[in-house]
């Protein structure tokens, strides 16, 4: 019996130790991957100035250059495509850049894509988004119409 008392024992401080790992795990199935791209996000949204905003946006390009497409939820995709209402054309291209990495999973990005190239190849300055958004929507497989003169 006193064998049986100390596995209880054993066994419930074990339990008490193992469960707080499991606690912060986020629910329905998200992953590390999914908490980064939402941290990154975050970023771009809550940054203060148009620097750092283009610095997150960078940052989030190049994380989804490194990531399974198809590991990308659906509703993180979508925040991602809605980072494309930027205002900054820097922001706008380093975001169809990292949407252009998911390649054809992003792909329902194309239509805004589409949408935005002609005002981004009228766009003076020497940082324009139009070349991201031609390579993105070549990625996704969809062909991009012929540049504006």
């Amino acid at each position: 019996m006193l064998r049986f008392n100390a596995f209880i024992k054993f066994a419930i401080c074990t339990a008490l130790l193992i469960i707080p790992c499991f606690a912060n795990a986020p629910a329905g199935g998200g992953s590390m991957q999914t908490k980064e791209i939402y941290s990154l996000i975050k970023k771009v949204k809550s940054s203060t100035t148009p620097t750092s905003r283009t610095e997150a946006a960078q940052t989030l390009a190049q994380y989804l250059k490194k990531i399974d497409p198809q590991k990308v939820k659906e509703e993180a995709l979508d925040d991602i495509i809605q980072l494309l209402d930027s205002k900054e054309e820097s922001v706008q291209a380093w975001i169809a850049a990292g949407l252009g990495n998911l390649g054809p999973r992003a792909k329902k990005a194309a239509p805004k894509l589409l949408k935005m190239l002609p005002e981004a190849e009228r766009t003076d300055g020497s940082l324009t988004s139009a070349p991201a958004i031609r390579m993105a929507l070549t990625k996704m497989k969809v062909t991009p119409p012929p540049p504006v003169n």
